[in-house]
């Protein structure tokens, strides 16, 4: 699932967008740089923050302190909304429209028509499915097929949303809310007395007055923390937390006993039979396992930022986005100093795939695979991923 763009984990540290400032931290949150953004609404994501002043929407690269995209609109008609993607940006309009801007093209490839009434906030849930708020409505759209997929309205104002392609999680009227669309099926998971911000990384996490709450599947919650903070995000045993402009760290032993010996897999590959044999084989020779799917590598870049993974296999060839772009990717990023890939590969492209050892890979196997070829390996990456934890 995809969290909130204004605070978030980034290499190895976090970056906090308060304000008319960008505040990026290390991973002993000391602040190692301030940029300073001017406009009239600004959103963060990665290496990436998109301003919008008056009529001009810029995309920079604050790590480069380059523009990426620069773009005059339309002063007709006002935007009230903006979320940006790791190769888009949307933008919400006044008269209920949204406008894609691509990275790539550099101009907007695509305008819908949403509601009858101004987009209020945005929220990505995968590459090709976003969440949009306007009116106490949420709108589930595919942006790839301009498709509203479902609506749900409430009675009042929408905050804090996460999501993936299947269901969003939200809070209303002190309500953490369920809705899965695939479904139509919306369900309260929690009732509070002062829902400020939710989380989601391989658990459901909501900060309530002071209190930091995990809320299981079975609509139980369990305290794990006493903090004051405006918005909050876990990554493994730490939580990193704001109180306005400022960012602080706490370590919690409840979750690193929850999750320590946790390993994340996530399977990357266009052919879902090949995904569930890998799925199947790890389910049936180890434990302590949550294993995820990405069909190509936009996905993957996504299961990525949202799931703490540690091991990945990735399939060199793909459609939109191929396994050595994604290995480029990452390392360009170099946000996932831990990660372990494994690439899927023909006899083919071995030579090719050995060339990106030099690139953190650790390893191949070669399609089609078998249990033999898959165990020994896996245990060993595991292995490596568990010594680092010092497990």
């Amino acid at each position: 699932m995809s969290n909130s763009e204004s605070f978030y984990e980034y290499n190895d540290g976090v970056v906090n967008l308060f304000k008319d400032e960008l505040l990026i931290y290390d991973c002993d949150v000391k602040k190692q740089e301030t940029v300073h953004i001017f406009g009239d609404i600004v959103t963060a994501n990665l290496n990436k923050v998109a301003v919008l002043d008056n009529n001009l929407i810029q995309i920079k690269d604050f790590v480069k302190k380059e523009v990426i995209v620069k773009l005059e609109l339309d002063a007709s008609n006002k935007v009230t909304a903006i979320s940006l993607g790791e190769t888009i940006l949307i933008l919400g309009m006044q008269d209920g429209t949204i406008n894609i801007v691509s990275m790539f093209s550099k101009k907007k490839d695509m305008q819908f028509k949403i509601s009858e009434f101004k987009i209020e906030s945005i929220f990505l849930n995968s590459d090709a499915i976003v969440s949009i708020v306007s009116n106490d409505e949420i709108f589930i759209v595919n942006i790839v097929d301009k498709v509203i997929l479902s609506r749900i309205k409430e009675t009042s104002t929408i905050s804090s949303i996460v999501g993936d392609s299947k269901k969003i999680i939200y809070i209303v009227d002190n309500h953490v809310v369920l809705f899965d669309f695939k479904n139509n099926k919306r369900e309260i998971l929690y009732t509070g007395k002062d829902i400020k911000h939710i989380f989601y990384s391989n658990q459901l996490f909501a900060l309530d007055k002071k209190k930091l709450l995990i809320i299981n599947n079975k609509h139980k919650s369990i305290k794990i923390a006493k903090i004051k903070a405006d918005k909050f995000l876990v990554v493994h045993n730490k939580i990193f937390y704001t109180q306005d402009s400022k960012v602080y760290k706490t370590e919690n032993l409840f979750l690193k006993r929850k999750i320590d010996n946790t390993i994340r897999i996530l399977t990357v590959d266009d052919s879902s039979t090949m995904r569930r044999i890998l799925k199947d084989t790890i389910i049936k020779n180890f434990k302590n396992i949550e294993v995820y799917e990405a069909e190509n590598g936009h996905d993957a870049m996504k299961a990525l930022k949202a799931n703490n993974i540690d091991v990945m296999f990735l399939d060199w060839n793909m459609p939109l986005m191929n396994g050595e772009e994604v290995v480029n990717i990452i390392n360009e990023l170099n946000i996932y100093p831990d990660l372990k890939i494994i690439m899927a590969t023909t006899e083919d492209s071995t030579n090719s795939v050995k060339k990106m050892v030099n690139k953190g890979v650790k390893g191949y196997i070669i399609k089609p695979f078998s249990a033999s070829s898959i165990v020994p390996l896996t245990k060993r990456v595991m292995d490596i991923v568990l010594k680092g934890r010092n497990v």
